[in-house]
């Protein structure tokens, strides 16, 4: 399917078309081949689309965010590994403290029989 065909250059001005009135969406809709095939709830929609503004489709807006949400995740994964290294040393001085304090008691049942 080429580009030069006259359905495509019609499809293409009807795409190229930022602000169009319903009535000329649904003129142009019936102009197309495939115009009989929508719905006038899916002409509705359409008109609603493309009377969007382009800056909400921004995909460089979109890309950043990603970006900014692959940092997030980074910046949580560390935080979590930081927190695990630390509960571990935690953990670790909890157990010496406890070994410390029973053996302590030990030594002192052993001094008192």
């Amino acid at each position: 399917m080429g580009i030069g065909t006259d359905s495509d250059r019609q499809f293409q001005a009807f795409v190229d078309v930022r602000e169009v009135s319903q009535s000329e969406l649904e003129t142009r809709l019936n102009d197309l081949d495939i115009g009989h095939v929508i719905s006038s709830l899916e002409q509705l929609s359409l008109y609603r689309l493309m009377s969007l503004q382009p800056r909400y489709f921004d995909m460089r807006q979109i890309a950043a965010l990603q970006g900014e949400t692959l940092q997030y995740f980074t910046d949580v994964q560390v935080d979590l590994a930081s927190n695990e290294e630390e509960y571990g040393r935690n953990l670790d001085g909890c157990r010496s403290l406890l070994d410390d304090f029973n053996n302590a008691r030990t030594s002192q049942q052993n001094d008192v029989s």
